[in-house]
């Protein structure tokens, strides 16, 4: 979670928070890139391939993920 400070106008975020989140932004993206890459291959062995089988996994957490900020952002167009 992002590392927050208050103040009555407004929230800043540490920068080290920012950072971090950057980060998990360009993993995730990545992430994204690969897994649309392997789930195209036309690879006749792929059932069988290593880098298959992690993508399928990083593919089922990514669409976790992205469950998780859809219903956030839900959250927050209710919120306005």
């Amino acid at each position: 979670m992002a590392s927050e400070v208050s103040t009555k106008e407004e929230t800043v975020v540490e920068p080290q928070a920012e950072e971090l989140r950057d980060l998990q932004l360009e993993l995730v993206n990545l992430n994204t890139k690969l897994v649309f890459a392997v789930a195209t291959c036309d690879c006749e062995k792929k059932e069988h391939c290593e880098l298959y089988q992690i993508s399928k996994e990083v593919a089922k957490v990514l669409k976790e993920i992205q469950n998780v900020m859809g219903g956030r952002t839900k959250e927050r167009k209710r919120r306005k």
